[in-house]
């Protein structure tokens, strides 16, 4: 499941919008996906989450964006997995 998450990470990462000028935070956001690799469901975890709302809005976002993700490994017995996810973005004050 390792190289499964890389390709998440790096789908992710490539839609995740950050302009410059803005404070940093953290973003936790609990996801599913199907088989397929489709984006199921997501939810902000309000209780881990440190961040504007303008940043909690960029992950969703970027979330959104990204999908559809690869489909999940052959090996996974499962219709669906899910994955909690912390996004930080970085302040270049």
């Amino acid at each position: 499941m390792q190289p499964y998450l890389e390709q998440l990470r790096s789908k992710l990462g490539r839609q995740i919008q950050y302009a410059s000028g803005q404070p940093g935070g953290e973003v936790s956001l609990y996801f599913v996906l199907d088989q397929r690799g489709n984006l199921k469901g997501v939810q902000l975890i309000l209780e881990k989450t440190r961040a504007a709302s303008l940043l909690q809005q960029q992950a969703l976002k970027g979330l959104q964006s990204a999908s559809p993700f690869p489909p999940l490994p052959a090996s996974w017995a499962h219709p669906t997995a899910a994955f909690t996810i912390r996004i930080l973005f970085r302040s270049d004050e």
